[in-house]
């Protein structure tokens, strides 16, 4: 992530440590405010230079270790800042909202008003421990929400402080499916819970991840100002691009919202291999009838193992602020901007939107809608003579056209005294045009149109799933499904199960997939390569029998060669014929045995080199096998130092 939409702070101060949710930052991002539960201060910091205030309770009994803060948010009435702090009286078992004013030098904190909130008379069988809450804003950083729940029972309260008027409105809700666990003994595992609730659109909205992923709405009732009415359950998709759930196993969750805006941070540990990083998500709705998706931001952040007390805020601005302590009197804070990493994302996020579909949800069933007959646009442009795509179309006097060979057979030669005259009868209007000298005009507009319909038709190709043509630069293979593909049938795009951008994101979320083109790019390198590897190796054996052919030659073969050479050279020699001529007179019966001879010396020589054949084979099969297990002791040695050297890091 760039340093234009990240910035990191290490907080160089004993304050802000263990602050958990009692964070919060002026809308202008330059300002953070921290509740230091170790002094019971507030710390006032400036993020543009780090520079640092404590600010201090005017009362003091708010140093009393009754007060137990829960929540912090800054707000502006009038221009001034002021600070508002959700409080929990552990003395008398209440909730209670204090707004504070800030003094012109920044150190102390005058409180102004209070408003009681008796969360016992709401909520059945309270138990300060067993309480969970969300914060965020309104559609203006003076409306305070917070929703108070329980996972394992039936109420929740929503409470919405007007800081302006300083009133507080009260909404009490019901979870459903809760009711289930009044009735029976359903394990944890079994029952639905609903959790990390968030404001949207004056909707309040559960989720619910352990046993199957959805979220359900509540509304205020139309018969009560003080009650909730359940809108339905949604089936939660994963995100579109990387068509992934966040994680909810030794995960930690955030969540935040202003006005519409909600962010959940996830704080993932995995204790395998030590790695612990937090991702940003958000639930992206879509219009009637499409499917609620999650939508993960493009960032990752790696923290360190040993990160607690986690806390995020979001501003007006679109700036998110994720606070989590590192060891002991020591935080750190991440400032991120997600309105220019949107910004950023523009692009993926219009195309994504633009995906033309109707989608329904039944059992993960999801139908395309049907797109207009493309073939109706081509019928428009087939001559109304031969029926096919305008083939040099040509212009009649009654704006008809017609192909040029159309216009040459319904050609009626009018021959008279003075002139010879060409017409042609429109077969649509019937409306007589001369044909000019110089031949009918081009219809030009038309053509350039068959062009394209030809080039759009040609870069079309049929989803499998849907079978609804669309462009080649849509189409995905989904290379799960496309495991067996072989390489000779790359250049038939017929043979692979490619699909349509739309299918791949709904049908195929949980595959690995790529566009067809470099699917095809890919293969071809692929392929090309084996062909250049499989000449290599040819050229390579080739090269290897020459030099063992050259190696024997010149040894063994030669050796073999030169005695043979010598044998000849003594029986054709001179001398020893004469000699043997001396000793029998007859000449014919000399010359045959000399013959005989020479023909005996071959014989032996050619047996000779037979044999030395059978035993340059044998010998060459067990040095063959000698320099194989070398070689498989030599890879294996090598495999097991790369691994040690792993292992050591």
């Amino acid at each position: 992530m760039n340093s234009q939409t990240q910035t990191d702070y290490l907080v160089p101060y004993r304050g802000g440590y263990s602050s958990l949710n009692n964070i919060a930052f002026s809308n202008d991002g330059n300002f953070g405010y921290f509740y230091d539960s170790v002094t019971a201060n507030i710390i006032r910091l400036n993020l543009n230079n780090g520079e640092r205030e404590i600010m201090k309770f005017f009362d003091k009994d708010y140093y009393n270790r009754k007060w137990i803060s829960k929540s912090l948010f800054v707000i502006t009435l009038e221009i001034i800042p002021h600070l508002v702090i959700l409080f929990y009286n552990s003395a008398k078992k209440f909730y209670q909202f204090v707004m504070f004013s800030v003094s012109n030098n920044n150190t102390t904190l005058f409180k102004l008003r209070e408003i009681k909130i008796n969360l016992n008379e709401d909520l059945k069988h309270f138990n300060y421990h067993d309480i969970h809450y969300s914060v965020g804003h309104g559609n203006d950083d003076t409306l305070i929400e917070v929703i108070f729940y329980k996972k394992n029972e039936l109420e929740f309260v929503f409470y919405q402080l007007d800081c302006k008027s300083f009133t507080l409105k009260k909404r009490i809700g019901e979870l459903v499916g809760k009711s289930k666990r009044k009735k029976s003994n359903i394990s944890e595992e079994d029952l639905r819970i609903w959790e990390h609730p968030f404001v949207k659109n004056d909707y309040v909205i559960f989720i619910s991840n352990n046993k199957d992923k959805c979220m359900a709405k509540y509304t205020k009732s139309m018969s009560s100002e003080k009650t909730f009415i359940t809108v339905g359950i949604d089936e939660l998709l994963p995100d579109k691009r990387s068509c992934t759930f966040p994680e909810h196993s030794n995960t930690t969750w955030c969540v935040s919202w202003y006005n519409n805006y909600h962010i959940f941070v996830t704080f993932t540990k995995n204790h395998e291999n030590q790695e612990h990083y937090l991702q940003i998500w958000s639930i992206e709705h879509g219009l009637k009838n499409d499917p609620v998706c999650w939508k993960k931001y493009n960032v990752t952040l790696k923290i360190d193992k040993n990160a607690e007390n986690f806390g995020i805020r979001i501003t007006k601005n679109k700036t998110l602020f994720i606070h989590y302590d590192i060891e002991k009197f020591r935080d750190k804070l991440h400032k991120i901007s997600l309105k220019a990493m949107e910004m950023n994302c523009e692009e993926i996020e219009n195309y994504v939107n633009d995906i033309p579909r109707e989608v329904n949800i039944d059992d993960e069933i999801i139908k395309r809608r049907k797109k207009e007959n493309p073939t109706a646009v081509e019928k428009e442009l087939c001559c109304p003579v031969c029926l096919e795509l305008y083939n040099d179309p040509r212009n009649l006097n009654c704006g008809h056209s017609l192909c040029l060979n159309c216009c040459n057979l319904l050609e009626i030669k009018i021959e008279s005294s003075n002139e010879n005259k060409k017409i042609i009868t429109c077969p649509i209007c019937r409306e007589n045009t001369e044909v000019p000298t110089v031949g009918l005009p081009k219809n030009y507009c038309l053509e350039e149109a068959i062009v394209f319909i030809l080039k759009n038709k040609n870069e079309e190709i049929l989803c499998q799933s849907c079978q609804l043509f669309h462009r080649i630069s849509n189409s995905f293979i989904c290379l799960s499904c496309n495991n067996e593909t072989q390489q000779e049938n790359l250049a038939d795009s017929e043979k692979y199960k490619q699909f349509c951008s739309s299918c791949v994101l709904i049908l195929h979320r949980n595959h690995s997939y790529l566009s067809l083109k470099e699917y095809i790019k890919r293969q071809t390198f692929i392929f090309d390569k084996k062909i250049e590897i499989d000449n290599k190796i040819e050229e390579i054996t080739k090269n290897f029998k020459e030099s063992i052919f050259t190696t024997i030659t010149n040894s063994l073969l030669s050796i073999e060669k030169k005695r043979f050479y010598q044998t000849i050279d003594r029986a054709l020699n001179q001398n020893a014929i004469e000699i043997e001529e001396k000793f029998n007179e007859n000449e014919t019966t000399n010359f045959q045995k000399n013959e005989e001879k020479i023909n005996d010396i071959v014989e032996n020589f050619e047996s000779d080199i037979k044999y030395l054949e059978r035993e340059i084979i044998e010998n060459l099969e067990e040095i063959c096998d000698e320099v194989i297990d070398k070689r498989e002791r030599t890879i294996t040695i090598e495999m097991y130092n790369k691994l040690s050297k792993v292992d050591s890091v």
